[in-house]
């Protein structure tokens, strides 16, 4: 970052398309329709938020982005095993 570019992880730059098949699903299990505002809001919402979690824990524990992203997932999956009680 000699230039004071960030860049952003390949994993969060290519979502989007994950994301809409998520909300269609939602869409599918609540019987629901969004219109495509809502649908780009949600998009926006949902991957501006991981964005900055990602740039929080780069900044804070010292590691580029790419690093970040990797933490802040592993951080979610623990936290997911540990809900289902699996540890």
């Amino acid at each position: 970052m000699d230039k004071n570019i960030s860049v952003i992880p390949e994993v969060l730059t290519t979502t989007g398309g994950i994301i809409y098949s998520y909300l269609e699903w939602q869409e599918y299990k609540r019987g629901i329709k969004y219109t495509e505002e809502e649908i780009e809001t949600k998009l926006h919402e949902i991957i501006s938020n991981a964005i900055r979690q990602v740039r929080y824990i780069s900044q804070n524990k010292n590691v580029n982005m790419y690093m970040a992203s990797y933490m802040v997932g592993l951080k979610k999956q623990a936290e997911a095993i540990r809900f289902r009680g699996w540890i």
